[in-house]
This record gives C-alpha cells, structure tokens and sequence, in this order.
C-alpha cells in the first residue's frame, strides 16, 4: 500500500511537470473557459440551457465548480485541476495494469499513458469533457476489473457510469464493455438484484439533475441543446474522421505496436480492456473526432502497451536463436527511436501551435472592462473569446456566449434571433472581438460575421488591443 501512495505521488508530480512545460498551460481555452463561465453562473443562481446556452451535459458544469470555487482567476490553480484529474486517471490506470499484469505491467501503462496525454494537441491537461469522463470511466473499470463484485459495488459503478454519462454524452457506450464484464462475472450475482442496483447507482446521478432541470424549467431546453442541437449541427465528413484516425494511429504507431503484442492470449479481464477500447474508438469516431476525441482510447491502449512490453521481454528471454532476439531488439529499438521522434514531434507542434491570446492579454482585457464598468453592464464577445465573460465578471448581452459553424449559413432571421436583438435590447457597453482573420470562423465572409461587424462599426468605437483581443465601447 506505502509503495502505491509513492507511485500516485510520483505520477501526479510527473503529470504537473509535463503539463506546466508546455504553452498551453498558462492559456484559458475556448471551451473549457465556457464550461468554467456557466459554472460560475450557476453557482449565481443561473440555469444552464435556460439562462444562457451551450450542448454539453449538466454534469460537466458541476464537475468544474471546485476549479471555479478554488481557482478563481489564477491560472496556475486553474490548470491544476484537470492535471490533478489527470495524474489520478494515470493511478488507475497503474492500479488496473497492475491486478492484470503485475507491478512492471501498471508502471508501464501508466507511463505510457501520461507520456500520450501530455501531446498538446490531445489537450490532456484543459477542462474539456474528455479528460473528466475519462477519470470516471477508468475508476468504473478499476472497480470492475480489481474489486471482488458486490451489490453495493455493483451501485458505485453505476453511478460512475452515469456521471461519466452527464459529463459526456456518448460515455454511454461504456455500458457495454461494463455489461461483458458483469455477465462473465466468475462470482454469481442475481441479474435481477444486480441490474436495480446499477440502476439505482444511475438514479443517484441523473434524477437530481432531472429534477433541478423540471423545477426550473429548463428541462425541453436541456434536451434540445444537449441532444437534438448536437445531431443537428452534423459532423466532419467521413474523410476527415479518418484522417484523424490516421495521424492519430501514425503518432502513437510505438504504442499501438506494443498493443498488440499485449493481445496475446486474452483472458476475460483483458477482453474487457479490449472492449473498452473498441468502445473508445467508436466514441472518437462519433461527433467531429477532434484528437481530443481519442483521449477515451488511450486507458485501454495504455493498459494493453504495458503487457505488452512485458510480453516482449519474455520472448526475448525465451527466444531461441539469433533471429528471434534480433527481431525482439529490433521492435525494441523501433519504440525507443519512435519515442524520440514523437518528442521533436511534440516540440515542433507546440512551436506551430496557432495564435492564441496570452494569459496576460486575457487577463489584461477581463480586468480593463471591470474597472470601466458596473456590476450589471453587460459585455459581448464575438469570435472566440468567452474568456472576456469569466474574467471581467460581467455578464453576456446574449444567450448563446459562443457561436459555432451553425451560424454559417443561418438567415437573416435566424442572425436577429440570436444575436442583433439581444444586442439592442441589453446594449452591452464593449464588444470584445478577436483580429479579423481569426474571428472570421466560417472563412466565407458569412453573413453572420457581416451583419455583427457591421453592427459594431455602426454603434461601437475602438478602444484598444491586447495581443490578438480587440476592444470597442458603445458609442453614446
């Protein structure tokens, strides 16, 4: 047990180290600062879905209330939290490595896996939905996999299911991993017992939520935004899904080779890490399979490169014959080699990582607004910037804080209903709004942009710019 607190202390060390290297860490992101501002609107007595708009679950908004709460406007603390979530994500993964493998087998998967979340493009270490669910779904899966099954266990993974569910939508597909592991079970559980008591863990979870959503009225909203507004919104083309899945499968090609090599003879524990990870591909495949998407596959991924490095040692000490072992050193050094590209690899991504504002001008931006404006002037921002939201503690003159691809080719009506009415009706005193070529998100010239640009050249005057922010003030 000592040995295991050490190696969690050592791995979230590890896991802080890699993550305040990097540029990304001293940078509020675009989503997670949205995910962070209906957080902290809800702690004022906001209702997400009714009060102010976005399509991810209730759960992820309070699953970042402690980062609101502790964190505040600090970005150091800020950033902590999700690599805390992080480096205790890498422990489970060591803990399930371990029970399957031994203690070589978990340090290897738990290392690998840090090594593959810490990539900047996989945003390992943001506040996004991925990393969170992730956290949930590896500690259903410790339960499942290393603890004696019990009713009262059989409750937990249940609600572990459901928060992984309300963090994000398509963890849904974890049940059925979950379920192989329960029907396969070696200790015999009353299925009719069994399958309440998961519900019951899934009803600690969501009836809670369904009840603050009914008694607020906000229930038709939530399930239009969260369900019906993301299949409509449509998704990458089926290219552009495997490409993504190319690069993706290209980058970690070492640990993928290490994988498979861990597939030899299966037992039932490890045909549930392999449906785990069929699963998680599925989920990255759903949606636009950004490469934060494949956050969800790297546990599994992890957990199989860890017996497999095991696997290939043992057949180089049982090979007989020169051509065996040079076959197992070549794989050997294939990995290792591969591991130093992917590190020149990772350098070179940060250092072409697109313009982003710094801390500073996010900051700088959030507090020149507060001291120049009262408590119920409202602010808008326009392009990517619902930081100026969180950080000004100035409210949104619309609903809807951040506008998506949706808004492309919305009608002249569909423009007024979401933005230009609640512009006149609530005459923000600043419009915060990135330069031109950044904000122009369709890259088209869309009528959207056209008609809120030209409703700030109408009505607004320049006042200032930080880094790549500009601000303009309402004209009297």
């Amino acid at each position: 047990m000592g040995r295991d607190v050490i190696i969690l202390l050592f791995l979230l060390l590890l896991n802080i180290l890699l993550a305040f290297y990097q540029p990304l860490a001293m940078w509020i992101g675009i989503d997670e600062c949205q995910y962070l501002l209906i957080s902290k609107k809800m702690l004022e007595g906001w209702v997400p879905y009714r009060d102010i708009i976005e399509n991810k679950p209730l759960g992820i908004y309070l699953a970042l209330m402690p980062a609101v709460l502790l964190g505040g406007k600090d970005i150091v603390k800020l950033r902590l939290y999700p690599v805390l979530i992080a480096g205790i994500t890498s422990f489970f993964i060591y803990l399930i490595g371990k029970k399957l493998g031994g203690q070589e087998a978990g340090l290897f998967a738990a290392g690998i896996f840090t090594f593959m979340n810490a990539f900047p493009g996989f945003y390992g270490y943001t506040m996004l939905t991925d990393p969170i669910a992730n956290l949930l779904i590896a500690a259903l899966f410790y339960i499942i996999l290393c603890l004696q099954i019990s009713y009262g266990r059989v409750v937990l993974c249940g609600v572990l299911f459901a928060a992984a569910c309300s963090v994000r939508q398509t963890s849904v597909l974890m049940l059925v991993p979950a379920a192989f592991a329960f029907y396969t079970s070696e200790r015999r559980v009353r299925w009719g017992k069994a399958i309440s008591s998961f519900l019951l863990g899934v009803c600690v979870v969501f009836v809670p939520m369904l009840l603050y959503l009914v008694l607020n009225s906000a229930l038709s909203d939530a399930v239009y935004w969260t369900l019906v507004y993301s299949a409509e919104i449509g998704t990458y083309s089926f290219e552009s899904k495997i490409s993504n899945f190319t690069m993706v499968s290209i980058l970690f090609s070492p640990f993928i080779l290490l994988a498979l090599f861990g597939l030899v003879k299966l037992n039932r524990a490890y045909r549930v890490v392999l449906l785990w990870l069929l699963s998680g591909i599925v989920i990255a495949q759903l949606g636009y399979s950004w490469w934060h998407n494949y956050l969800f596959v790297l546990p599994p991924l992890s957990i199989f490169a860890g017996r497999g490095v095991g696997n290939l040692f043992d057949f180089k000490d049982k090979a007989r014959g020169g051509t065996a072992r040079v076959i197992a050193k070549a794989i050997f050094t294939f990995v290792i080699a591969s591991v130093f590209i992917l590190l020149i690899f990772e350098l070179k991504t940060m250092a072409e990582l697109h313009p982003v504002p710094s801390w500073e001008d996010q900051k700088g931006i959030g507090d020149f607004i507060m001291s120049h404006t009262n408590e119920e002037d409202r602010i808008f921002a326009f392009g990517l910037n619902t930081d100026a939201y969180y950080l000004s503690d100035r409210d949104p003159a619309t609903r809807k804080t951040i506008f998506g691809g949706e808004m492309c080719n919305a009608s002249k009506e569909g423009i007024d209903e979401s933005v230009l009415w609640s512009l006149d009706a609530n005459k923000p005193k600043y419009i915060v709004a990135n330069f031109f070529h950044i904000t122009n998100m369709c890259g088209n010239g869309s009528g959207f942009e056209t008609a809120v640009r030209g409703y700030m050249n109408e009505n607004y005057a320049y006042v200032n710019s930080w880094g790549p922010l500009e601000l303009y003030e309402r004209r009297a």
